[in-house]
């Protein structure tokens, strides 16, 4: 079995993963703008940052406890 978190390691995990998801949000929107206005090279790397802020997103969701974990 596996030794919870200490220190509220869970719930920083659960506000990175919101604030990741609300950035990846952000950035997908001002990449959008700045697309919409010529702005490619601006919206390329606003699509980078969506995509790390996805990643983040995965790696931060809890993952399920195999039958071999538990």
């Amino acid at each position: 079995m596996r030794e919870q978190p200490k220190n509220g390691l869970l719930a920083r995990a659960a506000e990175s993963g919101e604030a990741a998801a609300y950035i990846a949000d952000l950035t997908a929107e001002l990449s959008r703008l700045a697309h919409r206005n010529g702005l490619h090279a601006l919206s390329y790397l606003l699509d980078l940052a969506k995509m790390e802020a996805e990643t983040v997103i995965t790696e931060v969701k809890p993952r399920p406890e195999t039958a071999t974990e538990a």
